[in-house]
C-alpha cells in the first residue's frame, strides 16, 4: 500500500489561487500589490475591474519555475476582457505505508488552468470585474470566481505640472467549490483584499519623462474556518493571524527602464519578504508598440519555501490603444 503526497511543484501552483496573488512580474516586484494597480498586464487576476483602466493590448508570457503562463487582455471604451492559460507538470512522490522513511517517485500528473475575465467602467471612474477560472487537476475539475471594484480619482493634488492618480481597488477571491482530487480535497479559503495605488507622471508623451507608481494592500480570510487543518497549506502556517499586507513601488525613467521594489507580510512565516525586480522597455514607451523584458527576485528567502533567488522572468508586447 502507498500513499501519495503533493510535489513542490503542486504546492507551489496552488499558493498562488490560494492567496490569489498570482500576477505578473511588475506586482508581484512591488510586494504583490496588484489589486488596486491596473497597469499591470494580469492584475487582473488579483482584481478584474483593473480591465477597464488599462487601454493596452497585452499579450504576456512567463514561466514561474516549471509553469508555463500565457495571457492576452485589452481594454475598449471601458470594457475589458482578458483571457489566460497556465499549464505544469509535476511528479507525485509515493511512499510505502510500511516504509515512511523512503520515497519514490509516482507517474507524471498536470495542473492546468483557462480563466476569462470580464470589466465594464459602469460609472465615470469606477469599475467592476469578475473572472472565472476552471482547474483542471489531472482531470479534476472545479471552478473559483473573483469579484471586484476599482475607483479612480484624477488629479487628487489639482497640480497643473504633473499628472497624478489616485486608485482604490476591493476584490473577493477563491469563490467556489471545494475541489476534489485523486488525492484528497483541496480547500482554498475564500479572501478580501484592498488597496491603493498613487501614480505620478512627468512629461507623459515625451522620452525623457519619469514616473511613479507606490501601492498599498491588506488582505483577510472571509471564511471563519480557514484555519483548519484541511485548508491548502494550513499545515504549514506557523502563527495564527489570518492577514497579511503589502507595499511597494516602481520609478520608471526615460519610458526605457523601470526599477522596482517591495515588501510583504506572508501569512505562512513570521518574515517579511523583500522583493525586487527591473523591467526593460524596448523600444521605449513612447511609441505605441512596445516589449518589456521582466525580471524579479526575492531579496530574502521564499515565503512559501526555502529556495532564493529568481522567482519570475517574463516577456510582454503592449500596443497602445489611446
Amino acid at each position: 500500500m502507498i500513499t501519495l503526497k503533493h510535489s513542490l511543484a503542486q504546492q507551489n501552483r496552488l499558493s498562488s489561487y490560494h492567496f490569489s496573488d498570482y500576477a505578473d512580474t511588475k506586482s508581484s516586484a512591488m510586494g504583490f500589490t496588484a489589486v488596486s494597480n491596473p497597469f499591470s498586464p494580469m492584475s487582473y487576476k488579483s482584481n478584474p475591474a483593473n480591465l477597464s483602466f488599462d487601454s493596452d493590448i497585452n499579450l504576456y508570457g512567463g514561466e514561474v519555475e516549471d509553469e508555463f503562463v500565457f495571457s492576452s487582455s485589452t481594454s475598449i471604451n471601458g470594457y475589458g476582457i482578458a483571457l489566460d492559460y497556465a499549464y505544469t507538470n509535476y511528479i507525485a512522490y509515493a511512499t510505502p505505508i510500511f516504509d515512511i522513511t523512503s520515497d519514490f517517485y509516482s507517474n507524471d500528473y498536470h495542473n492546468i488552468f483557462y480563466s476569462i475575465s470580464l470589466s465594464k467602467e459602469i460609472l465615470k471612474d469606477f469599475a467592476i470585474g469578475t473572472s472565472l477560472t476552471l482547474l483542471d487537476f489531472n482531470n479534476d475539475v472545479s471552478y473559483k470566481i473573483n469579484l471586484g471594484t476599482l475607483y479612480k480619482i484624477e488629479n487628487p493634488f489639482n497640480s497643473s505640472i504633473v499628472k497624478n492618480e489616485l486608485y482604490f481597488g476591493f476584490a473577493i477571491n477563491n469563490i467556489g467549490p471545494d475541489i476534489e482530487t485523486e488525492f484528497d480535497d483541496i480547500y482554498l479559503p475564500i479572501y478580501a483584499s484592498i488597496g491603493s495605488t498613487f501614480r505620478l507622471i512627468s512629461g507623459d508623451k515625451s522620452l525623457f519623462a519619469y514616473a511613479f507608481e507606490a501601492s498599498l494592500k491588506y488582505k483577510n480570510y472571509l471564511n471563519p474556518s480557514s484555519n483548519d487543518n484541511r485548508y491548502f497549506l494550513a499545515y504549514r502556517n506557523e502563527k495564527t493571524e489570518r492577514d497579511y499586507w503589502g507595499m511597494g513601488f516602481e520609478l520608471t525613467l526615460f519610458k526605457l527602464i523601470s526599477i522596482r521594489d517591495g515588501y510583504y507580510k506572508s501569512p505562512f512565516r513570521n518574515n517579511i519578504a523583500h522583493t525586487g525586480g527591473i523591467g526593460i522597455h524596448f523600444p521605449p514607451k513612447v511609441t505605441k508598440f512596445s516589449i518589456s523584458l521582466e525580471y524579479m527576485r526575492y531579496w530574502n528567502d521564499r515565503p512559501y519555501f526555502w529556495r532564493r533567488g529568481i522567482y519570475l522572468g517574463s516577456i510582454n508586447f503592449a500596443y497602445r490603444l489611446d
